[in-house]
């Protein structure tokens, strides 16, 4: 079965959920840029004092229509029902109050169906992402405590630890890059939609290491350089002081330490 029928199939039966005062789109399919690896993302407006029993019903919901191999519930003032099937369709239901749902974009929803007028009343997410230089500076920073950091684990041969540090270089300047040049939400597995294809081909190219000394003090030095070439014209476009003296001493520990050149 499509997307599409599934979410008519969903949103027919959750009508007649006791509680729900509307149902709509979000993620993706809110947004009108949904692929087929898209999840379902389901936004339903509730009565604080209904949360509970919707949520219960809408659990006992997609058990019927769906094998479920997956179910996780979260509920406080607020609620997140997470679902998988056994054909790994991913179906998320965001549980809100009527207050709560007030703070949502209308463009970024697509309505299902609702008991009274309430989509009509958001307003349009017309506010730009605006860069936080902090964020920026502090990823800067956060990326050469890291990358100085290997000079232990290649040290005491943990190559499996070396790794994840690796892991963290590559995650910091992915976020780096989301701050510094984010266009829209492209969802948790949808770099592509937020980022440049030219900073995309950059972080594609970031290498892995799956070897000991050699080829770990190699990717670290390939990542740091892509990062220094990436992050240094930002800082100066925007007339921030990039950390010099932070960046020098960690080449030369890396220098030191591990006989590498950056």
């Amino acid at each position: 079965m499509n997307q599409s029928r599934l979410i008519d199939t969903i949103a027919k039966e959750a009508m007649l959920v006791d509680g729900i005062m509307g149902l709509y789109l979000g993620g993706s399919h809110g947004r009108k840029t949904a692929d087929k690896f898209s999840d379902l993302d389901f936004v339903a407006v509730v009565a604080p004092d209904q949360l509970a029993d919707v949520a219960a019903a809408w659990e006992s919901l997609v058990g019927q229509l769906f094998d479920v191999v997956f179910c996780r519930k979260q509920l406080g003032r607020s609620g997140l029902i997470n679902v998988i099937t056994s054909d790994w369709v991913r179906i998320d239901l965001f549980l809100e109050e009527p207050l709560a749902f007030k703070n949502r974009s209308q463009d970024q929803l697509g309505c299902l169906f609702e008991s009274m007028p309430m989509l009509a009343e958001l307003e349009n997410s017309s506010i730009p992402h605006e860069v936080s230089e902090d964020r920026l500076s502090h990823m800067a920073n956060e990326f050469l405590r890291i990358l100085g950091l290997v000079t232990i684990g290649v040290g005491r041969k943990e190559w499996f630890l070396c790794t994840i540090g690796l892991g963290h270089l590559r995650n910091l300047f992915m976020n780096f890059a989301i701050e510094a040049e984010k266009v829209n939400d492209g969802g948790a597995l949808h770099l592509s939609c937020v980022v440049s294809p030219e900073t995309l081909r950059i972080l594609n190219a970031l290498p892995v290491a799956n070897g000991e000394r050699e080829q770990i003090v190699a990717a670290h030095v390939e990542t740091a350089l892509a990062f220094s070439a990436y992050a240094k014209p930002i800082f100066s476009d925007r007339k921030l002081e990039w950390p010099e003296a932070f960046e020098m001493a960690t080449r030369s520990h890396l220098a030191k330490e591990l006989g590498c050149q950056l």
